[in-house]
């Protein structure tokens, strides 16, 4: 096998490496072609990847590195829209960290955003790479599950409630531990968007109401 390999770069920035293979050698004159191709290639690249991050900045929260409101929407409609045309499970977890002002007003708001990039990392840790997980609020987390029914995703929030409540983060000398609420719903089909939302978010409110650091399923 034989192969040709460019290294692609454009104002100083690198774009990436690509590579030709195939089983003989390739001649002068089809190096020469596709070096002319691949510079008249550099521009147009460039400027899609610039465009490209610019969108995925514009929907990730820069704190955790989760999606933002807008990138949860759009997920939302997708993973939604793909669910009923599959008639796939869906299921949605909603994540309130417990007594978060409390820990902003005791060790304050630094530490939070600690605890914040914590608690989005043990999410992280846990869920598909297919799965869209997002921050919509202050201290509250989304994760939409996709082919994935109730029990799975009551066994997924709990693995990760209780990493969560294992788990300390360290201010100065003191170890501090957190916990975090979670609420389920998985799409039936009458849900739309606002309905599973809203069943996944009085599941939540049913786990903070009964003591916190649990789970709560929408029984809906």
């Amino acid at each position: 096998r034989h192969y040709c390999s460019y290294n692609l770069e454009f104002n100083e920035v690198a774009l990436g490496e690509i590579f030709f293979v195939r089983r003989y050698r390739f001649i002068e004159e089809e190096n020469y072609f596709m070096e002319k191709l691949l510079i008249s290639l550099l521009s147009p690249l460039f400027n899609a990847i610039k465009y490209n991050n610019a969108i995925d900045e514009a929907q990730t929260d820069p704190l955790t590195g989760a999606l933002n409101r807008i990138g949860m929407e759009k997920g939302f409609k997708r993973e939604i829209e793909l669910a009923k045309r599959n008639k796939d499970d869906l299921s949605i977890l909603l994540f309130d960290i417990d007594y978060f002002k409390k820990i902003n007003d005791t060790y304050g708001h630094d530490f939070g955003d600690t605890v914040l990039k914590e608690i989005s990392s043990h999410i992280k840790s846990c869920i598909r790479t297919t799965d869209v997980f997002a921050r919509f609020g202050g201290e509250e987390f989304v994760v939409l599950l996709n082919n994935t029914d109730k029990s799975g995703a009551l066994l997924l929030a709990e693995r990760i409630r209780q990493q969560i409540e294992q788990t300390s983060v360290m201010f100065d000398n003191e170890e501090v531990f957190y916990t975090s609420s979670i609420g389920i719903a998985t799409m039936n089909n009458r849900d739309d968007r606002d309905s599973l939302f809203n069943r996944a978010d009085k599941a939540l409110y049913e786990a903070k109401n009964n003591g916190r650091n649990r789970v709560v399923i929408s029984q809906s």
